[in-house]
């Protein structure tokens, strides 16, 4: 996508690699409003937005590998794969995922497309899997399945703590939930479903912790790891690992460190640099 750069910058839009933290905002997903990355560009421009957040996720065979630990799949069906995955080789480094992100108006607006080239590789790769006995299903039993799976993610400390939708995902994906198993359009929306609670999550907690910040100075004093620790970058590494605890491991802001470490300062300042707080 290295024309989306180019569209930004024509409509005074800076971009910035990576995905934002939604806090406590609420979110809109654009995925079935708009088709094309360019008109979320011209939404976000019109909007007012002033920074749009992309993050592209590069193609490569190494991530798909359909029969991994699967011995019984008959020997025609393995070559059939391992030829796909030969000619998907030339996708090598392209955008397979693209996620466009913008806030406007307190509000962090979505849109996520999968590229057409994966889509129908993986459907080839589906067709080319000896059928299981399908069943049918009932809504019903989908939401219950939606909602065990969001609730186990949300239960994994490793994923509350990612700090990123797409190392989040990575977390969901190595997991033994078995999210590789459900039909795609299921397992893309407990991804986004369980992201989304966790930002709301993290957002909500460190908004409340923001708020009193003088018993998380106070607390840090008690801290023996953060106080013995000599140096700013170990010091800062207690504080993230202190504050992330506190919360129920969610991964900190930048920002909410940031005002951590200020009113560390405050409280050293107004004790002449002694006690507990004085400098390291």
């Amino acid at each position: 996508m290295l024309i989306l750069p180019k569209w930004a910058a024509d409509r005074g839009l800076t971009k910035v690699s990576g995905v934002p933290k939604a806090r406590s905002c609420a979110a809109l997903d654009l995925s079935g409003a708009y088709a094309e990355a360019e008109d979320v560009v011209r939404l976000a421009a019109a909007a007012g937005a002033r920074l749009l957040y992309v993050d592209e996720e590069l193609f490569c065979t190494d991530d798909l590998d359909p029969l991994e630990g699967d011995d019984d799949v008959p020997a025609e069906v393995r070559g059939a794969v391992e030829q796909l995955l030969r000619r998907a080789a030339g996708f090598a480094n392209r955008v397979s995922q693209l996620s466009v992100t913008f806030s406007a108006d307190g509000v962090l607006h979505e849109w996520r497309a999968v590229a057409a080239w994966y889509s129908e590789l993986l459907d080839a790769l589906d067709a080319l899997m000896p059928d299981d006995e399908v069943g049918y299903v009932s809504a019903q039993e989908i939401a219950a399945q939606k909602k065990a799976m969001v609730d186990a993610l949300l239960a994994m400390p490793a994923y509350r703590a990612a700090p990123s939708e797409p190392k989040r995902r990575a977390v969901a994906m190595a997991s033994d939930l078995g999210l590789e198993d459900l039909e795609r359009p299921l397992m893309w929306d407990v991804l986004s479903t369980a992201s989304q609670r966790v930002i709301l999550a993290a957002g909500r907690a460190y908004d409340e912790l923001e708020a009193d910040l003088a018993s998380v100075v106070a607390g840090l004093a008690d801290y023996s790891p953060y106080q013995q620790a000599s140096g700013q970058t170990a010091k800062r590494a207690h504080l993230r690992d202190f504050v992330q605890r506190r919360v129920g491991g969610y991964a900190p802001p930048s920002r909410t460190v940031a005002l951590v470490e200020d009113a560390v300062k405050q409280a050293t300042r107004s004790a002449s640099g002694v006690g507990l707080f004085a400098p390291a």
